[in-house]
């Protein structure tokens, strides 16, 4: 499906964390936990952050489709732990995720119905922490494509 995956650390480099707060086994989500430039400790399915792209921007990329719909407010489905275990960073908290190059995934949906894998940093909890430009429009694609 998706052409983005987080990084895999070598099982001799993974870190141990301590847990984020859990009730129940479930990590407990808090207004408090909203981290710096918006973004949140975790997004739980069924939430609506705003969403803004953070890779190759071009027509080229295998994640067009996602840099396209950039700007808009997607639905959490689910958040992909299993890249964390994999990674090494299960338990960490956003900021050691972001320093160690490992953020959490999270499967999204757009409001055309689009699912796609997205990285936790293209996340916020508004449009006001948007720092790249918008994408290109449907017409401003259909310009570029009539010229090539």
């Amino acid at each position: 499906m998706a052409s983005r995956r987080a990084k895999t650390t070598p099982a001799s480099t993974k870190t141990s964390y301590a847990p984020v707060k859990r009730a129940h086994g479930t990590p407990v989500v808090l207004d408090s936990e909203v981290c710096g430039g918006g973004h949140r400790e975790d997004w739980p399915p069924g939430s609506r952050p705003w969403f803004e792209y953070h890779c190759n921007e071009s027509d080229d990329s295998p994640d067009a489709p996602a840099w396209h719909r950039s700007h808009q407010q997607v639905t959490v489905l689910n958040r992909n732990r299993a890249d964390e275990e994999a990674n090494g960073v299960t338990g960490a908290t956003y900021g050691q995720r972001r320093d160690t190059g490992c953020p959490a995934t999270y499967l999204v949906r757009f409001d055309d119905g689009l699912e796609w894998t997205v990285f936790e940093d293209e996340l916020m909890t508004s449009r006001e922490h948007f720092h790249r430009p918008h994408p290109p429009t449907a017409t401003d694609l259909d310009a570029v494509t009539s010229i090539r």
